[in-house]
């Protein structure tokens, strides 16, 4: 991934977790300890203006949850508080935070990605919805119907950036 900037000029330069409930226990472990945005951070200055953050939950399978020491019931709120962890941290803002699932003091992220990077959020549900509303710059519908893609416009919610 990181040689793709090297090699072209005009292509975005997507970065999203590996998926499945891997990708959801890498991702809520690493955000905090504060991995997850340095790597973006550098990517974000390999890549300047190029590169598109994904996440998405993954994972629909609770067996395959569990066996990542994730509770199935607590990965929508996991996601939402590693975002609302995420965003502030990527834009350069110190975060305190005492959470369900996170406990960080003071953590910066420095220098923060310019420009901003947009982070983009898969689901098709409508909590997935909610959190593309309150947390993302652009929403990944896969194996989303024409109606429910409707839906989802109806609702404010636009692809990607």
């Amino acid at each position: 991934m990181t040689e793709v900037p090297d090699i072209t000029v005009g292509l975005r330069v997507p970065h999203e977790l590996p998926g499945g409930a891997a990708g959801l226990r890498d991702f809520v472990a690493r955000v905090e300890a504060t991995g997850i945005d340095r790597q973006v951070a550098s990517l974000a200055a390999l890549a300047p203006g190029r590169l598109v953050f994904g996440v998405g939950l993954g994972g629909e399978d609770p067996a395959e949850l569990r066996a990542c020491g994730i509770d199935p019931a607590t990965r929508g709120r996991r996601m939402d508080e590693a975002l609302a962890v995420l965003r502030p941290l990527l834009t350069g803002n110190q975060v305190t935070m005492r959470g369900a699932f996170f406990d960080l003091d003071q953590v910066r992220i420095a220098p923060a990605p310019e420009p901003r990077v947009p982070i983009v959020i898969g689901g098709r549900s409508d909590a997935a919805l909610r959190r593309v509303a309150r947390h993302g710059d652009g929403w990944l519908g896969l194996w989303v119907s024409p109606g429910r893609r409707r839906h989802a416009r109806g609702r404010g919610v636009r692809g990607e950036p």
